[in-house]
Parts: structure tokens; sequence; C-alpha cells
């Protein structure tokens, strides 16, 4: 089963450690998981975030960041599951959205016949290391997206980590980064810094097109 939510994220990039400040926006989290498993299974949960941020003015090369992602999880361990996506396999256009791939991971199921498995987005981030770069994206409040029921009566996840019990969440490439010179590093970061579509900062005037 999967289901999908508005959440709110407040977004910092940095450059070499250095911060250049925190926008806020909102993007819709799909998580896919099993509807139903049994206490001891490993399973499957799979997270996408769209439409994904938004390139600023200046195309960017295949292959230039890496997304990471989490989902809070109760009931199951990891409690925090870390979810890595591929970097981008082809070009992104300027001002184009940056697609963020579905990313899948395992988590074992240790409540009690009864007990709720909740899914809620956790921090995601966008690393540039050509750039020295990172941003960093975090939730501004807790929002379970989806359940899954731990039951008496037996299921079955077995055969690909549960994987038959979700829809259908194929990899699409994510992306950012960029040809820029050193000379550049500092300003070509603050055009494409990863951040989504129609976001702002705070306090400011009007939201981007």
């Amino acid at each position: 089963i999967s289901a999908s939510k508005t959440v709110s994220y407040a977004c910092t990039p940095t450059v070499s450690g250095s911060s250049l400040g925190t926008e806020t926006g909102s993007q819709t989290v799909t998580i896919s998981a099993p509807d139903r498993v049994n206490t001891g299974d490993k399973y499957s949960v799979a997270i996408k975030m769209s439409p994904g941020p938004e390139n600023g003015p200046i195309p960017l090369d295949p292959g230039t960041v890496d997304p990471v992602g989490s989902i809070i999880v109760s009931n199951a361990s990891p409690s925090n599951l870390k979810v890595y996506g591929s970097s981008n396999s082809s070009a992104i256009p300027a001002q184009a959205p940056i697609p963020v791939p579905s990313m899948r991971g395992n988590v074992t199921a240790t409540g009690s016949i009864g007990d709720s498995i909740t899914y809620t987005p956790g921090t995601f981030t966008f690393n540039s290391p050509l750039l020295n770069a990172v941003t960093t994206c975090e939730p501004t409040s807790a929002v379970v997206v989806l359940s899954t029921q731990i039951v008496a009566e037996e299921v079955d996840v077995s055969g690909s980590s549960g994987q038959s019990t979700l829809a259908s969440t194929g990899i699409e490439e994510p992306a950012t980064k960029a040809w820029l010179s050193a000379g550049f590093l500092y300003l070509g970061f603050l055009f494409i810094t990863v951040l989504p579509k129609g976001w702002r900062r705070p306090g400011s005037k009007g939201t981007k097109a």
C-alpha cells in the first residue's frame, strides 16, 4: 500500500561548512509499505519526495548530487531508517525540477500483535561532494504518512523483503551539482542550491513562480 501527504520542510544549504541561510516550503511525500506484517518480519519500505527541488539558472551535469532520505519508524527497527538514492543520470535544465528518486530500505517489525507501525518522513540531504556542499532539509513538524498493522495471522512478506506488497516505486534519478570552476564555487552553489519550487526565505515578499 502507499499514501501521500504534504510535508513542510526547512532547508539549509552549506558550502565548506558555511550556512547560506534557511528556506521553507512544502513537498508531497509518498511512502509505500505492506499493509500487514507479523512480529519479527523483515520487509521493505520506500519513500519519495515530489516534485523535488528546483534547479537554479544554471543547467546541471549528470552524476552530480547524491540524495539521502530518512523515515522515522515506530514499533520496528531501525527506528530511523536511512535510505539512499542514485545520483542523476541525465542533465537537468535551468529552472527545471530536480527529480528525487524513490528510495528503499528494510525494517524489522518489533511491536506486538495489534500494534501499528507508523512511518514519518525524516531528514532529506542532497550531497554535492564536488562543490563541498550539502543541503539539509528538516521537516518542520512530524507527519505520519502511512501505517502497517502487526497481525496474528500469518503474512507472507518473503521472497523480496516485502516488495511484493509494495506499490511500484521505480528509481528515478535525482540531481544536482555543476561544472563550475573553483573560482566560482561559492557563487555557483548559490545558484544551484537544491530547494523545492516556490520556496522562499521566511519574511521575504512573494514567492518564486
